[in-house]
């Protein structure tokens, strides 16, 4: 919804995942993302949202799952200052997930941020 706002192309393929990634190596994405946010919201004249505190040295899944929902937050911000007020489809819990899975999904966000960005 925030790329159709924002007349934005929208990438849906997740990029495909060389090797076996760690809850450390999705960490340093999900900080990547965090930064392409905030970029998003100033391109946007929103108060940016702070990135979040993940020390890179003790990195756990716990952590990562915490930074993952900010992002999830920021992006409903980002829809509400849209005014882009469209409830979201019901999914089932996400299961059996490994850090590669994830670091998939956040390199298609940051993609999909780069190209809102650009267009905002």
């Amino acid at each position: 919804m925030i790329a159709a706002k924002l007349r934005a192309p929208l990438s849906l393929d997740v990029p495909a995942v060389a090797g076996r990634k760690t809850p450390k190596d999705v960490a340093q994405q999900v900080l990547r993302a965090s930064y392409k946010m905030v970029n998003l919201q100033n391109r946007l004249g929103m108060d940016a949202s702070s990135v979040p505190n993940l020390t890179l040295v003790s990195v756990t899944p716990s952590k990562v799952y915490d930074a993952t929902n900010m992002l999830l937050a920021e992006t409903t911000r980002i829809k509400h200052h849209l005014n882009l007020n469209v409830p979201r489809q019901d999914r089932s819990d996400p299961r059996n997930k490994v850090p590669t899975d994830v670091f998939g999904q956040v390199l298609l966000i940051i993609e999909n941020l780069d190209n809102m960005s650009a267009e905002a």
